[in-house]
């Protein structure tokens, strides 16, 4: 079927400065979205469009697929006002009956600051900031900041006021800047705030992981309600004392000491979400390594432990064996494992070999700046077989730490434990998110 002329006189390709754009028509939808691509991988430049695929595959729905090459979050004022009247142009001579701006993160904040633009529109933003103005409200509002550190903000960024616009705006748990922003937004009472348990800041890895994505996407095409989509999505409306936001409260509680009010409100968020949030168990996993005196027995907290799911790593060692660690915070940042407060580790052979003592050796960097009542020193248990004995205690300025353990089957299990964690985020409000107790490098083993 030919397209109508109202839509084949429209361009295919957009190119305004650094903006880039396709539009993707048929001849029969009465539903455009206008999708916003994110950051993406900041090392090179953008080579494709968020949700291409998933959009030019369901032609009910019409697609105008938009990308900031400057990655200036749809604020570059070159080209900018350009984009605006070919946006016009489409969906005023598209007849279209309904258009919906969608975007993650930097298009999500583009679906929002462009979105109301276009009376009527309904937007559809995952994990957006409130506002570009790190000046304002600190470096934690908004992530990829280059173009924005180099170029001074030429209109107000804050989306405090909603527009005439129907609004889904979906967050997740994972990240701290996420929930913060979320409570940016509740501050100025916009509406259409959703949280979805489990989510990553890019939520559309997370419906896809869920496995939601399909059906959700169907239902975007289709102009289904918002409140449907969110119901697809898996969110529930983001009340003032939301489960998220129990989190960062518990978070700030525990950096400054607090625990009493942060276990109040952990269990706050448990008992709104249950299970279904991984993110709250990697909190409650922080918390395991706070609070107990040093020197303290680890037997139980080990032991809860062992029944929350936390982050793992293994760690690159010498050929012929198998480091691993799990925590609440667990990543390799090239020659460094990152580790949080309670770790329980395991180290084995990955070829034959007898069993029997052997020692595991590394350095251990403990924060200089850490949350209140809490301690440095790094202490190291035995395994559940023998009992969570100790096996030392170091302090944090020891140069090495040399860890006795026993191979049995080939294998060697062990608790560390260092009371305290460091946070730029809630130490000085920075977009630094990682609540670590150590840094391990040099990982060495003589048997």
């Amino acid at each position: 079927m030919a397209l109508p002329a109202s839509r084949s006189s429209l361009p295919r390709l957009l190119s305004f400065g650094d903006y880039e754009g396709e539009y993707f028509a048929s001849a029969s939808a009465t539903h455009l979205v206008v999708a916003l691509t994110g950051v993406g991988d900041v090392r090179e430049r953008l080579k494709s469009y968020d949700f291409y695929r998933t959009l030019t595959n369901r032609p009910q729905a019409d697609s105008l697929l938009l990308r900031d090459q400057s990655r200036s979050w749809f604020h570059n004022p070159a080209g900018r006002d350009a984009l605006i009247e070919a946006c016009r142009g489409i969906v005023n001579g598209g007849g279209y009956a309904t258009v919906t701006f969608l975007g993650i993160s930097m298009g999500a904040y583009g679906a929002l600051s462009l979105g109301r633009l276009f009376p009527g529109a309904r937007i559809l933003a995952m994990s957006p900031p409130f506002s570009l103005d790190t000046a304002r409200h600190g470096r934690n509002v908004v992530r990829h900041k280059r173009w924005l550190d180099a170029n001074a903000l030429h209109a107000p960024t804050d989306l405090d006021t909603p527009g005439e616009n129907e609004h889904l705006i979906l967050f997740g748990d994972a990240e701290p800047i996420d929930i913060l922003n979320l409570q940016r937004f509740q501050a100025v009472g916009f509406p259409g705030l959703f949280v979805c348990p489990g989510g990553e800041h890019n939520i559309g890895a997370t419906l896809q992981r869920q496995r939601r994505m399909s059906l959700f996407m169907d239902r975007l095409a289709a102009a289904a309600p918002l409140e449907e989509l969110a119901a697809v999505a898996g969110a529930y409306p983001a009340y003032g004392a939301c489960h998220a936001v129990q989190m960062l409260r518990a978070r700030a509680h525990l950096y400054r000491g607090e625990m009493v009010e942060a276990d109040h409100c952990l269990n706050l968020a448990r008992w709104a979400v249950g299970e279904a949030s991984p993110h709250l168990s990697l909190l409650s996993l922080l918390r395991l390594g706070l609070g107990a005196p040093q020197g303290s027995a680890v037997e139980a907290v080990a032991r809860q432990a062992r029944h929350l799911p936390g982050r793992s790593v293994a760690v690159p060692v010498e050929e012929g064996w198998e480091l691993s660690f799990r925590s609440s915070e667990a990543r390799q940042i090239g020659g460094t494992t990152v580790l949080g407060p309670l770790v329980l580790g395991s180290l084995r052979r990955t070829v034959p070999g007898p069993d029997g003592a052997c020692t595991l050796s590394f350095r251990a960097e403990a924060p200089q700046l850490h949350n209140a009542t809490g301690w440095r020193a790094l202490e190291v248990f035995g395994g559940e077989a023998e009992g969570y004995p100790c096996l030392l205690t170091a302090g944090p300025a020891e140069e090495r730490v040399e860890i006795p353990l026993e191979l049995q089957d080939g294998a060697a299990e062990f608790v560390l434990r260092r009371g305290c964690f460091a946070s730029g985020f809630d130490e000085k409000g920075s977009d630094d998110q990682f609540a670590w107790s150590t840094k391990l490098r040099e990982p060495r083993i003589a048997a």
